[in-house]
């Protein structure tokens, strides 16, 4: 084997690599011990129904006190935090940890009207109802759609008079520019304001307090995927997402101001008295944190040995406040800003200073705000932990000054003269008034500061040295480029108003989390065990081998995982057990081959070698085609199915490196000392050998069997259909745990029938105890704010109705609620449906055509192509039609939904590795068998491959099946399907596949006529 040297290098390195990951979970892993300890003991006296928010209380208090702590540190290379641990550790997404998720659509028809300063021109109107009602069943963006409706309806008509009269727009827009060059100047300003909205509320999510949020941009399609997992107030994040951006002008108060550094010390001292003992108001301030002393006497930050809680009334030598705020007393810091505090102490200090007689003690028209970013040290210009609180001095109205909306450009730029980073702001005309009055007072009031603020945090706070009253200004302070670019794009999301609308929601309680968490895990372990036996069974010690690269394989997976920042979703869990299958693929080509080699009379060494070398290009070829329908899948997938195809390239190009180099790597040293391995057990020696069928002389047959099914489906199409998702056709779907109360899914029905005003929704019981599925497409056109609570509502009216009649609301709707409850809930708007369907249209037509393409390039015929593409065709139609003839029948779930795709678009990835196979060794023996007929080659060519497709299919079907009956409710379709495609996809790689290749062609010839290889001579050469 050439290369040992390369392979041993990144061997060792990605096993450094991930055993770093591995080690990163050890720390928090014992924070989050000591989490739950420290919630343990504060709540086990409290009242039962009280215990289990306050138990969640008192973690998320103990983990944000600890987010910014050391807790691992690397000598002389670097040191972490909790936080900056736990975002380089592998996330679990919401179905196995509970959460909320939400897709949000960036509204970009009303960023267009106020881009043409709320034009009134009819046609304009219309082109934007015109692509409003494009947008819910087309795949391009608003833009887009805007500029096809336009272009429908102007006639002669030009875009540019509409947006010239925007004083922001004047400098690129002119009556004379054509519409081509304002749709491409509104579309960069629209990526602008989709990016500017995507950071803002990955920004505003750090407020919610939820650990391993996952935040991600669809820019091709304006949306932005939110996943919360363990977020236990669902109304709060959906106003937090949807809010839009304020930005704001405020005067300030100075540190130096009569009576304001006099407040800070009186709030302390009063602080100190009023908190000496009494217990009914304590509230945790902080957790202290006692750290083991390692045997050189340095602070081993991985070992807790005492966790010290400190309340609100605990003093210290500088009194309540003061221990935790440091007072900017000499004004070193800049006047406008009050003092410094760590980021998870203020929390607690807002909490101190908002108390009724400390409020007091400070002006009544002052109101405190932190800053955005941390303070910068001075001397390394790194970020610090510290955090600085300024002083609003509120007008008598209680309004800004001045806010964003009259905020025309900004722009970041070196000064010509200083080379000092400074941001140009520009006012419209009203703002440039207001701006000019504001700092001249700021001016003559001895150059005081002014801050800006966005969604209540201070982003800066320029010195006003003299009046502007022209509305054009600069703001200096030390930038970077980043930093003022960063500045400039806050500061025009006044000028670039883009909301946020929710098209999908999905609740999951932690209870069916942890449910899927356990049956994932179940699945996972059988299925490895059945793969690990049956390799054993069957192929002895190679088998063994080929266990022992499924061990790195899984190793390796979950390190890449946790390195790349994937989120592991229940289909994630999925890709990794059907991987475990897929991974003993390459083996199963490579031993079968050895076997041959072995049976030609070959030694050992020799049958290796060529056993090898003579598989590479069947296994390429099959995990290429696996590969590209997975990056098909990712592009065009959303959420978890996006995840999913994350894990199964992953686990793939793993697959690739264990089982072929890895693999070889270890056969070589075992062989290296003239040792035996063996690749055949008793059993199994002669399986499959010396076949003899006439595979072509039988697809009349097939041909007949597959038409007949095909036929069937088509009429099952025609007249039952499908059992559409909800996220194929919109609507609300809710998983209800019964508790205490016995009721059929027919009286369910019923009883929501009359509460959802004659809609008829969809029951079906699930395999959890006692829970029903209830999907409803109620109110799904209803655009209102209060929609989904009002069909909560009607939910909760008819559950209640058959379930006793004394059902608490609050309890009902809480994902973790006690009784009978909503476990898990979704919401897909039509949009985000209709586009769904049109993106699995467009997956499945795309990864046809590249395998089309690839089998094209590779193989040099289009007849081979064709076969093949035509196999995925029929094997796609017969789970189709499964799907279609027995919904409703059989037992389980076979909805069409985004799972579906997702296998389906597996189905044709592994479909093709078993034609791939047979194509390969048809190419093969043309080259071999020169004097024979076509027919004779190919049936020689699918009878010396026979073993392969039965045994790689036969070890994916073990791990797919186990993940059918052991997976959960939620999971099994998408593994029924699986289980359908893989059985189709081996019939077709000898039935369909091969005798339609072989009916479109001619006599197939050979590129060469070389009967003996010139490898194999070499081969043979060396082993005498």
């Amino acid at each position: 084997m050439q290369g040992k040297g390369v392979v041993k290098f990144f061997l060792v390195v990605m096993t450094i690599v991930t055993l770093v990951q591995y080690f990163f979970i050890l720390p928090t892993q014992k924070v989050e011990k000591a989490a739950e300890e420290y919630a343990r003991m504060t709540t086990q006296n409290l009242p039962e129904d009280t215990q289990d928010a306050a138990f969640k209380r008192a973690r998320t208090e103990f983990l944000d006190s600890m987010s910014s702590e050391e807790v691992l540190r690397i000598p002389m290379l670097k040191t972490y935090t909790y936080q900056e641990l736990k975002s380089q550790q592998l996330a679990l997404g919401l179905d196995l940890k509970g959460g909320m998720s939400v897709v949000l659509q960036v509204d970009l028809r009303e960023f267009i009207r106020a881009l043409a300063n709320d034009s009134k021109d009819p046609t304009f109107l219309e082109a934007l109802e015109r692509a409003s009602q494009a947008q819910k069943n087309a795949q391009d963006d608003f833009v887009t759609l805007f500029a096809n409706a336009w272009r429908e309806i102007a006639g002669d008509k030009k875009l540019a008079p509409i947006f010239v009269r925007n004083e922001a727009l004047r400098d690129q827009i002119n009556y004379e520019t054509g519409d081509g060059e304002v749709v491409r100047i509104i579309r960069e300003k629209a990526n602008e304001t989709v990016d500017l909205t995507f950071k803002l509320l990955k920004q505003r999510i750090d407020k919610l307090g939820v650990t391993q949020p996952n935040v991600s941009l669809d820019a091709s399609r304006d949306l932005i995927v939110v996943e919360l997992p363990g977020i236990d107030n669902p109304e709060r994040a959906r106003q937090f997402l949807q809010a839009a951006a304020k930005l704001e002008f405020w005067n300030v108060f100075r540190i130096s101001d009569q009576g304001v550094q006099q407040a800070f010390l009186a709030a302390n001292d009063r602080l100190a008295k009023s908190l000496g003992g009494n217990d009914t108001e304590r509230t945790i301030a902080r957790v202290d944190t006692t750290f083991a002393i390692d045997a050189d006497g340095n602070t081993d930050r991985t070992q807790i040995t005492s966790l010290d809680t400190i309340y609100n009334e605990s003093l210290t030598d500088q009194g309540p406040l003061f221990d935790v705020f440091t007072l900017n007393a000499s004004g070193a810091q800049g006047l406008a800003v009050m003092g410094t505090a760590k980021k998870n102490q203020r929390r607690y200090i807002d909490t101190l200073l908002s108390r009724p007689e400390i409020k007091s003690l400070f002006p009544r028209d002052m109101i405190l705000r932190w800053s955005r970013d941390p303070v910068k040290d001075f001397e390394t210009g790194e970020s610090t932990d510290e955090y600085e609180l300024y002083a609003i001095k509120l007008s008598r109205d209680g309004k800004p000054a001045l806010t964003g909306e009259h905020v025309v450009d900004a722009s970041a730029n070196p000064d010509p003269q200083t080379n000092e980073v400074a941001v140009s702001l520009k006012m419209d005309n009203a703002g440039a008034k207001i701006w000019g009055q504001l700092t001249t007072e700021a001016a003559q009031d001895n150059n005081r500061e002014i801050a800006i603020v966005l969604d209540d945090e201070v982003v800066s706070a320029p010195r006003v040295i003299n009046p502007i009253l022209t509305g054009d200004s600069q703001i200096t302070g030390s930038f970077s480029i980043q930093e003022g670019k960063d500045l400039a794009n806050i500061l025009q999301i006044g000028k670039l108003p883009a909301e946020t609308r929710i098209i999908q929601e999905s609740l999951v309680g932690p209870t069916l989390g942890q449910d899927n968490i356990n049956r994932s895990t179940r699945a996972l372990t059988i299925g490895f065990l059945i793969v690990l036996a049956f390799m054993i069974f069957y192929y002895g010690g190679g088998g063994i081998v080929s266990i022992i690269a499924l061990i790195l394989n899984i190793f390796f997976i979950f390190g890449a995982l946790a390195s790349y920042g994937t989120v592991l979703t229940l289909p994630g869990i999925a890709g990794i057990v059907l991987t475990i299958g897929m991974a003993v693929d390459a083996n199963v080509i490579i031993y079968e081959r050895i076997r041959e080699e072995l049976r030609e009379g070959k030694s050992l060494k020799v049958a290796v070698t060529d056993g090898f070398q003579n598989s590479y290009s069947a296994i390429i070829d099959a995990n290429v085609t696996t590969i590209l329908t997975a990056f098909v899948l990712a592009y065009f997938g959303l959420g978890p199915i996006k995840g999913f195809a994350v894990v199964l390239i992953i686990g793939v190009l793993s697959s690739l490196f264990t089982a072929v180099l890895v693999g070889r790597l270890i056969i070589d040293w075992w062989l290296k000392k003239d040792r035996n391995l063996t690749f055949s057990t008793g059993p199994s020696a002669n399986a499959f050998a010396n076949m003899k069928v006439d595979w072509l002389g039988k697809r009349k047959m097939a041909y007949m069997i597959s038409g007949a099914i095909i036929v069937a489906g088509l009429i099952s199409f025609a007249t039952r259909g499908f059992e559409l998702g909800v996220d194929f056709k919109g609507g609300y779907s809710y998983n209800v745990t019964l508790d205490g109360v016995d009721v059929s899914a027919n009286d369910l029905r019923e009883a929501l029938t009359v509460s959802f005003e004659g809609n008829t929704p969809i029951v079906k019981a699930v395999d959890t105890e006692n829970t029903y599925n209830v999907v409803t497409d109620y109110l799904v056109d209803d655009e209102a704010e209060d929609a989904a609570e009002r069909v909560m509502t009607k939910l909760h009216e008819g559950v209640n109705s058959v379930a006793g009649g004394n059902i608490d609301y609050e309890q009902f709707k809480a994902p973790d609620g006690k009784g009978t409850h909503v476990n898990s809930s979704s919401k897909i708007g039509p949009t985000i449906a209709d586009d769904i369907k049109t993106s699995a249209y467009y997956a499945t037509v795309f990864a046809l055509l590249l395998i089309f393409l690839y089998i094209f390039i590779r193989f040099s015929k289009w007849q081979y192509s064709m076969g093949a593409v035509a196999a995925l065709f029929h094997d796609t139609m017969i789970v189709l039609s499964v799907f279609s003839i027995f919904h409703g029948i059989l037992p389980f779930n076979l909805e069409i939904d985004q799972n579906f795709i997702a296998a389906v678009l597996t189905v044709i990835g592994y479909s093709i590795n078993d034609t791939v196979v047979v194509f390969d060794r048809i190419r093969e023996f043309l080259n071999n068998y020169t004097r024979k007929t076509k027919e004779e080659v190919i049936n020689m060519a699918v009878n010396s491959t026979v073993s392969r497709t039965v045994i790689t299919s036969l070890t994916t079907l073990f791990v797919v099946a186990i993940l059918f009956f052991f997976g959960g409710s939620s999971i099994r379709g998408f593994a029924f399907a699986l289980l359908i495609g893989i059985i189709v996809g081996t019939y077709s790689s000898i039935f369909v596949a091969t005798p339609i290749m072989s009916d479109l062609t001619g006599e197939l010839k050979a590129k060469t006529t070389t009967k003996e290889k010139k490898g194999f001579s070499k081969a043979a050469q060396s082993a005498k």
